[in-house]
């Protein structure tokens, strides 16, 4: 088959979804089929070009980089029609027989747009929404998500959790196209187990620090335990609450026990936290969560999101979202019995080994893409 994978940056609460992307198109390479890409949004930083870079190595059909401001709908506007021609061009030299489009609504309705206006009627469009399509910031700005019409424009849609699928379905009406569920799948690189060679702090968050983290509960809980327990916390991460959690850390006193670190991959934060928390709001299944299951990481996260889809059948206590007091409980219970922890955080390795593994989501998208309705 010939693939071209749309994808736009943007912010995702839950992790990187690119990551997903860049694994997807590189095994699918590796089986024999010609991939290409086209990034709509190039102006995030040095680690997406970097990613791109990465991926000409094996785009077959190309890679094609649109600087599209999706930020804000004029400048997206604007920048739709001189970049309209460009599209054109790459999808005749291409000529996919799938066109994969992530992200939002207004990233579908641009991709049929530029499929009708060239002569590429005959290609399937497989759309991918992103997690958190319920979030504030989504609901404020209508254009960053599908709108009722939006689902008819998709051939197919693969989902990556059922929390997003319910999610979606909550707000707006089924799609007359198949659908399905595929959850992320890891590589062999994320099974490795960590090693801890440099022990920051008992806990740990990695991600965005915005409001809806509930990191003030993070704070509240370890400033309650600072009298009994000698522990503390790294935040490695950046965002719009930042400045507001570091006065809330000075206010209760934490600044040698709370550090803030900038954003980390994964691996890296690992080595440095015991027990990844994460108390706020979860959509979809985050992708460090993910990968902290499968490197064995114990992990303390809130009952929202996909997070009962991720552990199964594994016995794992989640958290109501903000919650203080179950928080604290479980923070000091991995403190003075982390046997339990641990013993968790084996069983879902494993459960994410047989569950979660890249293989498996590649089977089942190569899969999705042959069957024609």
């Amino acid at each position: 088959m010939r693939l071209v994978h749309f994808l736009q940056s943007g912010k995702n609460r839950d992790g990187d979804p690119l990551e997903r992307i860049f694994n997807l198109a590189r095994s699918l390479a590796e089986r024999g089929h010609e991939v290409g890409l086209v990034s709509l949004d190039e102006g995030i930083g040095r680690p997406l070009r970097d990613r791109l870079d990465d991926m000409e190595s094996f785009c077959r059909l190309g890679v094609l980089r649109l600087d599209l401001k999706t930020a804000s709908l004029p400048r997206e506007m604007l920048s739709l029609f001189p970049a309209l021609g460009e599209v054109r061009s790459f999808l005749s030299g291409a000529d996919p027989d799938i066109v994969h489009a992530y992200g939002n609504g207004s990233t579908l309705d641009m991709i049929r747009h530029w499929l009708r206006a060239g002569k590429h009627k005959n290609q399937r469009l497989v759309y991918s929404p992103v997690p958190g399509c319920r979030s504030a910031a989504a609901r404020r700005w209508s254009f960053l998500h599908p709108d009722k019409k939006s689902w008819q424009r998709a051939d197919g849609i693969i989902f990556d959790s059922q929390e997003t699928r319910n999610a979606c379905q909550e707000y707006f009406p089924a799609a007359n196209c198949p659908a399905t569920v595929i959850h992320h799948g890891l590589s062999e690189e994320d099974f490795a187990p960590r090693q801890i060679i440099d022990m920051a702090s008992d806990f740990f968050f990695l991600g965005e620090i915005d409001k809806e983290q509930s990191l003030d509960a993070l704070v509240q809980a370890l400033a309650r335990m600072k009298k009994d327990y000698k522990t503390g916390a790294l935040i490695a991460g950046s965002g719009p609450y930042e400045k507001e959690l570091r006065r809330q850390v000075e206010r209760y006193g934490l600044s040698h026990e709370i550090f803030f670190n900038t954003p980390l991959k994964a691996r890296t934060a690992f080595l440095k936290g015991g027990c990844l928390v994460l108390p706020g709001k979860i959509y979809s299944i985050p992708l460090v969560v993910l990968q902290a299951a499968a490197a064995g990481v114990p992990i303390i996260a809130s009952d929202s999101g996909g997070m009962k889809e991720l552990i199964g059948e594994v016995k794992m206590p989640l958290v109501p979202p903000g919650d203080t007091n179950a928080l604290q409980r479980q923070m000091v219970e991995y403190l003075t019995a982390p046997q339990g922890f641990l013993a968790r955080a084996a069983a879902l390795r494993q459960h994410v080994e047989k569950h979660f593994a890249l293989p498996r989501m590649v089977d089942e998208v190569e899969a999705f893409y042959a069957n024609r309705p």
